[in-house]
């Protein structure tokens, strides 16, 4: 494997956990209620941490095929949404 496709994981997710916690602190905890947490009251986290991971998905590749620059921001919520979607999972096990 060559130097240019080495993918570093420290660099990658300490990039990836100062956007999540800057972008969770300013636009998704402003009020009373984090916006994840009643999602996942309604019922609706399953389906909703899947659709953002299809949709960051389709966007970065979407991006790619057209020869666009994909910003990290992209990638850092497709991985997000995947996290958070493998957390449900492993709480929904817990419960059985």
């Amino acid at each position: 494997m060559s130097d240019k496709n080495f993918i570093d994981p420290t660099e990658f997710l300490e990039k990836m956990a100062a956007h999540y916690n800057k972008t969770r602190i300013d636009k998704y905890c402003g009020g009373r209620f984090e916006v994840s947490d009643v999602i996942e009251a309604f019922g609706c986290a399953d389906g909703f941490t899947k659709g953002n991971v299809i949709k960051y998905w389709l966007r970065i590749v979407n991006k790619l095929k057209n020869g666009e620059k994909v910003p990290d921001t992209d990638y850092f919520k497709c991985v997000h949404y995947i996290a958070m979607s493998w957390n449900l999972e492993k709480e929904n096990n817990k419960n059985d």
